[in-house]
């Protein structure tokens, strides 16, 4: 009977041991797989913390470019306005340039018309008086 109890505690501590390497086996897949999901956590942190970061970038960047696009068109408005009073202020001035010369023209051409009736009559009396002397 001995004997058999013997085989028996030996019997039970072969599969308490064989227990306890699954135990440690288990342990240390738990202790690794625990491990794993803490790097997994942190990665998933740090992930989303990039991704929170990239959307206030693009935010931003949106921002940014509707500002830009506003003071673009602002600045188109300007040189339009700028170009139009340019425009209008060229007309004018050339208007006036025009119509300075016309008047210019119309006084020399008075003048010349007097000056060639002037000349007319001179002629017409030097005529006259040349007609005078040889009479």
């Amino acid at each position: 009977m001995r004997k058999d109890l013997d085989n028996e505690i030996s019997n039970n501590r072969k599969e308490f041991d064989a227990m306890v390497r699954v135990m440690e086996d288990l342990e240390n897949n738990l202790n690794s797989r625990l491990s794993k999901e803490e790097s997994i956590d942190a990665l998933l942190q740090e992930n989303n913390k990039k991704v929170q970061e990239s959307l206030l970038e693009r935010d931003r960047a949106v921002r940014r470019e509707s500002t830009l696009l506003k003071t673009i068109e602002k600045l188109e408005n300007d040189m339009r306005t700028l170009s139009a009073d340019l425009d209008y202020k060229h007309n004018s001035l050339c208007e006036g340039i025009k119509n300075k010369h016309k008047n210019i023209l119309k006084t020399k051409e008075t003048e010349i018309s007097e000056f060639s009736q002037k000349i007319t009559a001179l002629e017409n009396q030097v005529e006259r008086l040349d007609r005078e002397n040889r009479n």
